[in-house]
């Protein structure tokens, strides 16, 4: 199986709810950038439904890396508890019916890093 990560970061206005995440898709040495636009969201949950978006773009088996800069409450959702165990049981759900392994990674203190990583790629389209 081929390995992806799936890098994800995201934003809202609190004030809207409007918010949109940027996802970066790493294969091979190949990249793929993609955005997407949520309504009535938090920031962590833009994240979370841009990995899911990430995740809907691999079309066969993988192991799959998904890498965020903040925890995403993926702990609690395992256990089915937390604020936004639905968008996880989604993610998870959708990862097992494309037969992929995976796990997440958490870049602790590295938000900036990772924005940068993106900002690099989305000037590449």
């Amino acid at each position: 199986m081929k390995m992806v990560k799936i890098y994800s970061t995201g934003g809202c206005d609190a004030a809207t709810r409007e918010g949109s995440a940027e996802v970066v898709l790493e294969c091979e040495g190949k990249i793929k950038y993609l955005t997407f636009s949520y309504s009535d969201t938090t920031a962590n949950r833009c994240i979370l439904q841009g990995l899911i978006d990430g995740v809907n773009c691999l079309k066969k088996p993988c192991n799959v890396e998904l890498i965020s800069s903040c925890e995403l409450g993926v702990k609690k959702a395992q256990k089915g508890k937390g604020v936004n165990v639905d968008l996880h049981q989604e993610l998870c759900g959708i990862l097992i019916k494309k037969e992929c392994e995976y796990s997440f990674s958490v870049m602790h203190g590295e938000g900036d890093i990772l924005n940068a990583f993106i900002r690099k790629h989305r000037t590449k389209r």
